[in-house]
């Protein structure tokens, strides 16, 4: 294995344990002692930190969401360029999948936020604005913020931002809807 091979798994995986760290689950665990995933959606993402301790601890999680993902990428500049497309999935997979609760985490979708702010801050630009219309348009968040989310790989694409990038914005895209999907089919269900 050559230096780069290496170091950009190294980086692939601390991505994956960066995403692990469910601000979330441990936020609510610290303030109440209970489990967030016994709660409310048992999701470990903000929207329902916002239902179990409020907006204000909910803004908190989001930041630190966002943060994480947000550092994946840097770290992956910093050390393994070419590994950043990868990095931003792990970061996105760690959170949806943290090993350390059993695979059972949040949606993903502030780590790809913060992940893309940083690989393609133009891009999370036209993804925010993409968001903010259809949500004029809209009464419900949970559509215009997957179209959103399905947006971002291609604005990166229309960018020319490298393969690598635009395939690890894609993924992350993949990993948040699929990560939706229960959601989806109650929206698609009314």
């Amino acid at each position: 294995m050559t230096a780069d091979v290496v170091a950009g798994v190294a980086v692939v995986v601390a991505a994956y344990l960066l995403g692990c760290i469910t601000a979330g689950w441990y936020l609510v665990r610290w303030r109440t002692g209970r489990d967030l995933r016994q709660l409310g959606s048992g999701s470990l993402g903000g929207r329902n930190v916002s239902r179990v301790l409020g907006l204000r601890w909910a803004a908190v999680v989001v930041a630190l969401d966002l943060v994480k993902g947000g550092l994946a990428v840097l770290l992956a500049f910093a050390l393994a360029p070419g590994w950043a497309g990868p990095a931003i999935v792990a970061v996105v997979l760690g959170h949806v999948r943290p090993i350390q609760l059993d695979g059972h985490g949040g949606r993903g979708l502030a780590p790809a936020f913060g992940a893309l702010v940083v690989a393609a801050p133009i891009a999370a630009l036209a993804a925010a604005a993409t968001f903010a219309a259809l949500a004029l348009l809209s009464r419900s968040t949970l559509a215009p913020v997957l179209l959103a989310t399905i947006a971002a790989p291609a604005w990166a694409a229309w960018l020319e931002l490298p393969a690598a990038v635009v395939g690890g914005i894609a993924g992350a895209a993949a990993v948040v809807v699929i990560g939706h999907a229960a959601r989806l089919r109650t929206l698609v269900a009314q």
